[in-house]
């Protein structure tokens, strides 16, 4: 019950408090939002910590294909287009947490935010993503914030290249949910996909295991599919 109840209190204080747009250079959450959420803890603030940045400035604490991805001026990018394609991944595994972070996406850039990997060498079968897509999709699995092939937002959010747009995720036990700017838009248990390769809706997906027994454990990591995307301000808070 009390993991339960900081989650709850996570999701209201970043959806609640992060409506403006931070100042250059700041990270997703104001002094005002961290100051409220140190009081609010009182003695459990050692317990919660506060969410801190989750990739170092110098990436030491990623693993990726030499020479493809910068962290440069708070910003997540990739350096060119003649790597191919390539993800980004933590070096440590995290199971329950709050991860905010804000993206920037060129006209028909496809991307994603992956969750819980647990075999980056066959990361496809072995994790979760959250769709990044600047455009609509005929399949609404396919969607911008989608849980891709697997489930479809509650609308779908059509983001402007060149614009800032920020995500919170939250991955606790068997429940993931996300929050396009401020907007809920999937509520997801994965015990719903008992099955590989087959949504609870009976469509068919890709993947070979059954998002039900995935390890629920696992590193994050960020998708480059070959057309431009930058990620910044991202930050993180385990339960």
């Amino acid at each position: 019950m009390k993991k339960l109840l900081a989650t709850l209190m996570t999701a209201t204080l970043l959806v609640t408090t992060l409506q403006a747009e931070p100042p250059t250079g700041a990270t997703a959450m104001t002094k005002d939002i961290t100051k409220t959420w140190a009081d609010s803890r009182g003695n459990d603030s050692q317990k919660w910590p506060l969410p801190v940045p989750l990739l170092a400035p110098d990436l030491s604490n990623a693993e990726f294909k030499a020479g493809l991805w910068q962290y440069a001026d708070g910003v997540l990018s990739v350096t060119g287009s003649g790597g191919g394609l390539s993800e980004l991944w933590t070096k440590e595994s995290y199971a329950n947490y709050a991860l905010s972070l804000e993206f920037r996406c060129a006209e028909g850039t496809n991307s994603g935010v992956l969750l819980r990997c647990s075999d980056t060498a066959d990361w496809i079968d072995n994790t979760i993503e959250v769709q990044i897509l600047q455009g609509e999709a005929a399949d609404g699995k396919h969607a911008n914030g989608a849980i891709f092939d697997c489930l479809a937002p509650r609308r779908q959010v059509v983001i402007k290249p060149g614009e800032w747009h920020r995500y919170i995720i939250i991955a606790n036990g068997r429940d993931i949910q996300v929050w396009l700017d401020n907007d809920e838009i999937i509520k997801m248990n994965l015990d719903d996909w008992p099955a590989a390769g087959k949504n609870p809706d009976d469509t068919p997906n890709k993947f070979k295991k059954a998002y039900k027994d995935l390890p629920r454990e696992g590193r994050i990591g960020f998708q480059y599919h070959g057309t431009p995307v930058e990620f910044r301000n991202i930050r993180i808070e385990k339960f």
